[in-house]
């Protein structure tokens, strides 16, 4: 889990536990419910915020998204949260998408990490840790780190799989948050976030065995003269380092480490590369925070980088990317882009009207039902006469007379319509 702010990580305060938890226990009575995220967490007897099940389940509603990245995006993950994969996204939802002043978040807060890929355009949870989520439970908990408890929750919120603080994940957690104000000016046991990804020549060096997402050749009016567009037999390839990545507009388009190079042949040669990588963080945000590349077609070394690069003419071209008919979060469209590509967006399906509810013949349910004490005329054996009587009538007296007793079965609509045939 990562939080937006910067500093240095925040140590264990000298103030003595008892005197820790009383103050908590303080401030917690005085705030009340101010945290709608955890207005259903009770605090224990030792002024700890103890979440429960319900804390998480519409965490897209009581959260705030700080962060949306994909794949090895985040030196500091290693392999976690499948960070070493191209096809894995991360959405981190947190209850105080602000950092505290001090660097300390108060005791309640939430922090929740889904990673997820798509198969067949369908959201797909990692098998392992597809949902998590850390709490700050403070008092006495895992007070050597931070007073956090870390979670396990199953993908379809039914059940906390595994909740706790060293035996999580066999003390993984504590120890790869312990890090988080080294590896990414973190505060208080939390990742800074929104992360901010900084290519190296090293991530384009196998561009070439991405996923090709186009491979087109001649004019192109959005082109203008870039990329050698007025060259007739110049042929232009595009490549996708995580072609899995939705640029999902409520989390702020495509997510952050999104890799994308052209590559221009004229003559069978490679001309020029450019790239484009959704850096985040602050960096570039009139543009979507891209950030744009030339890489030298010998060496695949970065000759030019920046958010301006080639005087503003990159964020002035993919400007026009932000039309719907032409693209998406400052991408064009790609034939080869799964979310992102020409085709017409499928309509809605089209539901066949139901047929009408046959109406319910009174008059034959009367036949079928009662004929054979009251006649067809309402009339009965006994010269108890049911002409006119109401459908609760007719209730009551199978509720209240044994020998009707077996004609309970008759639905609330088959009585109105027996008494709508008996109407004088």
């Amino acid at each position: 889990m990562m939080s937006a702010g910067r500093g240095p990580l925040k140590k264990k305060s000298p103030v003595p536990h008892l005197v820790l938890a009383i103050l908590l226990s303080l401030l917690l009575a005085a705030c009340g419910s101010d945290s709608a995220a955890t207005a259903d967490a009770p605090l224990n007897g030792s002024g700890e915020v103890v979440a429960q099940l319900n804390d998480f389940t519409d965490y897209s509603q009581s959260l705030t998204a700080v962060d949306y990245n994909i794949g090895a995006s985040s030196p500091a993950l290693g392999t976690a949260h499948m960070g070493g994969d191209n096809a894995y996204s991360r959405t981190v939802w947190s209850s105080s998408p602000e950092v505290p002043a001090d660097g300390v978040y108060p005791a309640g807060t939430i922090l929740l990490k889904e990673t997820f890929t798509w198969e067949n355009g369908v959201k797909s949870y990692a098998s392992a840790g597809g949902l998590m989520a850390m709490v700050k439970r403070g008092g006495d908990f895992n007070a050597d780190f931070g007073g956090w408890e870390w979670f396990i929750l199953s993908p379809d919120l039914t059940q906390i799989v595994d909740r706790g603080g060293e035996n999580v994940m066999g003390g993984m957690c504590n120890g790869c948050h312990d890090n988080a104000g080294l590896s990414s000016d973190g505060d208080d046991y939390v990742f800074a976030h929104p992360l901010e990804v900084a290519a190296a020549a090293s991530d384009f060096a196998d561009y070439a065995t991405w996923t090709q997402i186009a491979d087109v050749s001649g004019a192109n009016a959005l082109l203008g003269m870039a990329h050698k567009a007025d060259d007739p037999t110049a042929q232009r390839r595009i490549y996708s380092r995580s072609p899995l990545g939705n640029p999902d507009a409520a989390l702020g388009g495509y997510p952050k480490g999104t890799m994308l190079v052209k590559e221009i042949t004229q003559g069978g040669a490679v001309t020029e590369i450019t790239a484009m990588v959704k850096r985040g963080g602050a960096f570039n945000p009139d543009n979507g925070n891209w950030e744009w590349f030339m890489l030298d077609p010998a060496t695949l070394d970065i000759m030019d980088r920046g958010a301006d690069l080639m005087m503003g003419m990159c964020n002035g071209c993919h400007a026009q990317a932000l039309e719907a008919d032409k693209g998406l979060d400052n991408v064009f469209k790609h034939e080869g882009d799964l979310f992102n590509n020409f085709a017409e967006a499928p309509a809605a399906p089209q539901l066949p009207t139901p047929d009408p509810a046959p109406a319910i013949d009174g008059a034959a349910l009367f036949l079928a039902n009662c004929n054979m004490c009251h006649f067809g005329n309402g009339i009965g054996s006994g010269g108890t006469d049911k002409t006119g009587k109401t459908a609760q009538e007719i209730t009551d007296a199978i509720a209240s007379i044994p020998m009707m007793s077996g004609f309970s079965s008759l639905s609330a609509e088959e009585i109105q319509a027996i008494a709508v045939a008996l109407a004088p």
